[in-house]
């Protein structure tokens, strides 16, 4: 995680970014607190990357790369306003013993990359081109499926999929082309998500053992999870969701 100090709309790199609706600085240290402090609290060890000024989207530290065992895949960002976190990213990891490795085609670190049951799906079309994942592929000796983007008020694939475990994925079905949408539907336990509960950013929650950290809930939800052992811990993430983001995109995986 990187606690958010210069955390800002500076730019606008996706459909939620406005300038004028700017963040309340105060209100996004305290969200970005509580999530910190309830990782803490259910067990989970976080490591902290310190904000550099001038990269005020660095807190969406899901954005940084791919880690599988002691291998980083530095992320290569489509955007130039996000390319200077790139070396931050590398030195940290490789700071701490990991091997790096950079990418010719633009991919949006775990962003647009997620593992379950031991497969990496990666999404492509506006963050990441579908090249890259090849590259992935072959760096850490995987097997990868691609699927394609369509909506961009999900830009980024952890806004439209999100593995509970190995036990089930949420997916919005409307974020994905047909072809992709077909893939995804086909998953052991794929949990399609309604419109309101994609744009309320289900999609970018995060399991903690038997509870998915999320932003929103409501009874179809509840009563979807409800079968999987899977209760709700719910957070305000307003200040992130006005760039884009959330508690996934806040947070990267270094153990999936």
């Amino acid at each position: 995680m990187c606690r958010p100090d210069y955390f800002d709309i500076e730019y606008e790199i996706n459909p939620w970014m406005h300038k004028e609706n700017q963040v309340n600085h105060s209100r996004a240290m305290k969200q970005w607190q509580v999530l910190y402090d309830a990782y803490k609290e259910y067990g989970v060890e976080v490591e902290l990357i310190e904000q550099i000024k001038g990269l005020p989207d660095m807190t969406f530290t899901a954005n940084g790369g791919i880690v599988s065992g002691n291998t980083f895949v530095v992320n290569k960002h489509r955007f130039k306003e996000r390319a200077g976190e790139e070396r931050y990213f590398e030195e940290w990891f490789k700071g701490r013993g990991f091997k790096t490795y950079r990418l010719k085609y633009f991919q949006g670190g775990e962003g647009d990359a997620l593992f379950f049951r031991d497969i990496l799906y990666m999404g492509y079309g506006f963050r990441s081109d579908r090249e890259s994942h090849d590259e992935v592929a072959q760096i850490l000796g995987i097997k990868t499926i691609s699927l394609r983007l369509i909506d961009p008020y999900f830009y980024d694939f952890d806004t439209a999929f999100c593995p509970l475990g190995d036990k089930a994925v949420l997916y919005y079905p409307l974020s994905f082309d047909p072809p992709s949408r077909k893939k995804v539907m086909e998953l052991p336990g794929a949990i399609a998500m309604t419109k309101i509960q994609a744009e309320s950013f289900i999609g970018n929650s995060v399991l903690v053992g038997d509870i998915l950290f999320a932003g929103y809930k409501d009874s179809d939800l509840e009563e979807k999870l409800k079968p999987l052992g899977i209760g709700i811990k719910m957070f305000d993430m307003s200040e992130f969701k006005k760039s884009g983001g959330g508690i996934k995109c806040l947070t990267l995986y270094m153990d999936h």
